[in-house]
C-alpha cells in the first residue's frame, strides 16, 4: 500500500512530502488528478502540476469525477502511476464518488501497487470515515448534499486532522471526539503530511495524536 496524506498550504509549502511523493513514482510516471469538483478547478489544477513539473514529472492530466466518463476514461485512470484526490467540500467530494461506483475502483488501484495521495478533503477521504470534515465546528466543510453514510475508503487505521493549529478549542473537540471513536487521529498542520508505504507510516512535519480523549505530540 502507498499512500501520501497532504494537511494542506501550497504544494510549494509542502516540498518534503512532494520530494517524497515523486520518489515513490517509477520511471515516465502518469499521475491523474481528480479535483473535488469540475467547477472552477483550474487554479487548483495549476498550482498542482507546477512544482511537480518543476520535478520532472510532464504526463499529469485530470479526470473529473462529478462528470460523465467512458468505461475507456475509467480504464486510463486506473492505468496511472499515481492518483490525486484534491481539496475542496468533503461531503460534496465524497458522495460524488460514491454515486459514480469510483470507492472500489479506487481502493483495488491501492491494493494493486497504485500510489493514490490526496490533500485535506482527498487525505480525509482515505481514512475509515469523514467525520473530520466536521471539526472544527467553526470552520468546518458544509454539509449541503445532505450525505448521510460517511464511510471512507477506509485505507488507513486513523482518522485525519488536517490544517491542524494547536489552539485550545480546536484540542477540546478533537478530544471529545476521540472518546467517540476507537480510531486514532493524527492531526497535521498545513505542510505537513503523512507517507505509507507498504508496512512503514513515516511522519512529514508536526504530528499530534488524539485517542481516548488524551493528546499526545508525536512529532
Amino acid at each position: 500500500m502507498k499512500l501520501v496524506l497532504y494537511s494542506g498550504g501550497s504544494f510549494e509549502d509542502n516540498e518534503e512530502l512532494n520530494e517524497a511523493f515523486v520518489n515513490m513514482l517509477p520511471s515516465n510516471p502518469a499521475i491523474t488528478f481528480i479535483p473535488s469538483s469540475s467547477n472552477g478547478y483550474e487554479p487548483f489544477f495549476t498550482a498542482f502540476q507546477d512544482p511537480f513539473k518543476r520535478l520532472g514529472i510532464n504526463n499529469i492530466t485530470t479526470f473529473f469525477a462529478d462528470k460523465e466518463f467512458s468505461a475507456k476514461q475509467l480504464n486510463t485512470l486506473l492505468q496511472s502511476s499515481a492518483i490525486f484526490l484534491s481539496g475542496g467540500n468533503t461531503f460534496y467530494f465524497l458522495k460524488v464518488l460514491k454515486e459514480k461506483g469510483l470507492m472500489e475502483p479506487l481502493k483495488e488501484f491501492v491494493q494493486q501497487g497504485g500510489i493514490l495521495a490526496g490533500m485535506s478533503a482527498g487525505s480525509i477521504i482515505m481514512t475509515p470515515n469523514i467525520a473530520m470534515a466536521s471539526i472544527p465546528s467553526f470552520d468546518c466543510d458544509d454539509n449541503f448534499v445532505n450525505l448521510k453514510d460517511l464511510s471512507g475508503l477506509n485505507l488507513t487505521h486513523f482518522e485525519f486532522s488536517p490544517h491542524y493549529v494547536g489552539i485550545e478549542e480546536l484540542d477540546r473537540e478533537l478530544q471529545e471526539y476521540s472518546k467517540t471513536t476507537n480510531n486514532p487521529i493524527l492531526a497535521s498542520p498545513e505542510g505537513s503530511g503523512i507517507i505509507i508505504k507498504d508496512k512503514h507510516l513515516v511522519l512529514v512535519g508536526e504530528t499530534v495524536l488524539f485517542t481516548q480523549g488524551h493528546k499526545t505530540k508525536l512529532v
